[in-house]
């Protein structure tokens, strides 16, 4: 499954549109893969969603795609990964490590 545009639309999906965005950058350092793929036009969308698969193992291939498309630029060192720790309040004590990615 490859998209020729995906690397240019990935660049497009990290940059903050709104003051709103702007502060979640702020605060939270960069968008996560799955926030990352949210961002991306519907029709890139659609196309990395295979309708054949159950939902869940098609969005996560569609995930490995925009990883793929992300580590472009990480290589080319125009994105930035941090790995950060995100508190589940409703679990309480229960955190996960996961890795948010911004533009440099």
């Amino acid at each position: 499954m490859s998209h020729p545009d995906l690397v240019q639309q990935v660049s497009v999906a990290l940059k903050a549109q709104t003051l709103k965005e702007r502060v979640h950058l702020f605060a939270s350092h960069g968008w996560t893969v799955s926030q990352i793929f949210d961002r991306l036009p519907t029709a890139l969308r659609d196309d990395l969603l295979d309708s054949e698969l159950n939902p869940t193992v098609a969005r996560r291939n569609a995930l490995d795609v925009v990883v793929k498309a992300i580590f472009v630029h990480v290589d080319a060192g125009t994105v930035r990964r941090k790995r950060t720790r995100l508190k589940n309040a409703k679990r309480a004590g229960i955190d996960a490590m996961v890795d948010v990615y911004r533009l440099r």
